[in-house]
């Protein structure tokens, strides 16, 4: 009778190396999507950390934890794949993922470290010898337009400089409880007062989100429907299908230069021209690489990045924070939500190219621009140095576990560093304007400078769960924001009254809109239509 053979020994070795294949695969494929430079010191760093990763889980199996580590490498392979295959917001497909994962684990348990192996090594070669995306660049690059706009007549219309910087707030939405309030709003007025401009203190979006906003505004409406005059779809960037301001310019003549951001595109209108579209990422991370940070927080702000999406990690920090709120007394540390955006750190390039291009400015040219200023993160203090610790990077909100809120003292942080942040970008327009002065084009130059909605420092967001409980603060937070223009015929100082932004562009330009109701749209949770809500809430 044969004797039985005996279990195969468990092979530490080869669980490490699955466990720091695997994270190490699932980073390349991360860093590669987001243009991030794979021979640096921070991916060095985060190389070793998944190699430390693979020897503790080694050392676990050759205490005898094999089942548990089976497990986790069943969780992580899940982890990854999620994050991968982009499954945010698909909470069954989620689950049956990681119960799959799990449950392969388990039946292949004595196989399952070489399997994954096996895998990771295809899929870190693959992801090294076809990238996974087509490198953009790490400044923003001028693509070619389909057609070309024909050169204006000598001697023509105006310079147009139109800005649209994303999340800046209205002179009276300014809060005034924040302390320095009253002098930012008051360096608000004085800037642009006193270089000509008339700067309309009531401003004010429809809208909270910035595809609505800015749709709208290109169009003069005023719409519930939530796809408007967009391109419908969840995929980015959303593409403006139809613009009535840009046609306004064909009209006149005018060749259109755009700089516009990833979010939302501009260049694909059916029928119009452009003399030049000049794109920039404004979540791809490889921005990050060319900052003075140093490695270890360039290499934290990577981990922060790439989990920030992670249904898995969201749902185990809420679950973390649960018990430590039930053991009070018990030192255990919060797991802080971190950094993940790169905020305004792309927009600096395209300002220095708009900058360089304005200096060439020549008369019948537009020049519109979309720049992520001041929107969060607020990584940049008043004179435009980079914070140098990526902690102090703020979000417009304080993340606890899967819930976005504010407290009143959160709210007052927030605040304080956004106005730090929009006095850098003050300094930053001054360029522009000088750089229009040098090419002789300042003086009857049209320009126009606003924003989408408000700064969204808020402490309930407005949606149709918070409508009866949204206070006039929130309101203004969400919907106030800057609309400032200076233009031959146009008296410089400050306007009041409330004013929404597609009446304030079309009055600039004498067209004469529609009569936009007196309403605010809150954010659509469903994707149907924009609920309205009252505007008198907001004065």
């Amino acid at each position: 009778m044969a004797r039985p053979q005996p279990a195969p020994p468990d092979r530490p070795l080869v669980y490490a190396a699955a466990l720091a294949l695997l994270l190490f695969a699932s980073l390349t494929t991360f860093l590669s999507a987001n243009d991030y430079p794979l021979l640096s010191a921070e991916v060095g760093l985060l190389f070793a950390a998944c190699l430390a990763a693979g020897a503790a889980l080694g050392l676990a199996v050759r205490f005898g934890m094999r089942v548990a580590a089976a497990l986790l490498l069943g969780a992580c392979a899940a982890a990854c794949i999620e994050l991968m295959q982009d499954l945010e917001g698909r909470k069954a497909a989620l689950v049956l993922l990681l119960l799959g994962c799990l449950a392969a684990a388990w039946f292949l348990r004595r196989h399952i470290a070489a399997v994954i192996t096996a895998a990771s090594l295809v899929w870190l070669s693959t992801t090294l010898v076809i990238p996974a995306t087509t490198p953009e660049g790490q400044a923003a690059a001028e693509r070619d337009a389909q057609t070309v706009a024909p050169n204006p007549p000598a001697g023509g219309s105006p310079v147009i400089l139109h800005l649209v910087l994303d999340e800046h707030i209205g002179v009276d939405g300014v809060p005034p409880e924040i302390a320095g309030s009253e002098t930012f709003r008051r360096l608000l007025i004085d800037f642009y007062v006193e270089r000509g401009f008339r700067i309309d203190t009531g401003a004010y979006s429809q809208y909270v989100d910035t595809r609505n906003s800015l749709a709208n505004l290109m169009n003069f409406t005023s719409s519930a429907d939530p796809w408007a005059h967009l391109a419908p779809g969840r995929s980015r960037p959303y593409v403006l299908q139809q613009s009535a301001y840009f046609g306004h310019l064909r009209e006149r003549g005018y060749r259109l230069r755009v700089y516009e951001s990833d979010y939302l595109d501009f260049c694909r209108v059916p029928g119009m021209t452009y003399a030049a579209c000049i794109q920039y990422s404004g979540h791809k991370i490889g921005a990050v690489h060319r900052t003075s940070l140093d490695a270890a927080e360039r290499a934290q702000f990577i981990v922060h990045s790439a989990l920030a999406s992670s249904y898995y990690v969201a749902r185990a920090r809420t679950a973390y924070e649960k018990v430590r709120r039930s053991f009070a007394g018990a030192p255990l540390p919060a797991w802080e939500h971190g950094p993940s955006r790169v905020g305004p750190i792309p927009v600096l390039p395209v300002l220095a190219q708009l900058e360089s291009d304005l200096r060439r400015a020549k008369r019948g040219t537009v020049y519109f621009a979309h720049l992520l200023i001041p929107h969060y993160p607020y990584v940049l203090d008043e004179s435009c140095g980079l914070r140098e610790e990526t902690g102090e990077w703020l979000d417009h909100a304080l993340h606890v576990g899967e819930r976005v809120l504010n407290t009143a003292e959160s709210r007052a942080e927030r605040y304080v560093r956004y106005f730090a942040q929009v006095r850098c970008q003050l300094s930053l327009l001054d360029r522009l304007f000088d750089a229009m002065k040098e090419a002789g084009v300042w003086d009857d130059a049209i320009v126009i400078v606003h924003g989408d909605h408000g700064s969204r420092i808020l402490r309930l967001m407005p949606v149709a769960a918070n409508a009866a409980r949204l206070t006039r603060a929130d309101l203004r937070d969400a919907y106030s924001t800057l609309f400032a223009i200076r233009a031959p015929g146009t008296a410089a100082g400050a306007r009041g009254g409330q004013q929404p932004l597609q009446r304030l562009l079309g009055e600039a330009f004498g067209i004469a809109g529609a009569e936009f109701p007196a309403r605010l749209y809150l954010r659509a949770e469903n994707g149907a239509t924009l609920p309205p809500h009252d505007f008198t809430r907001l004065k």
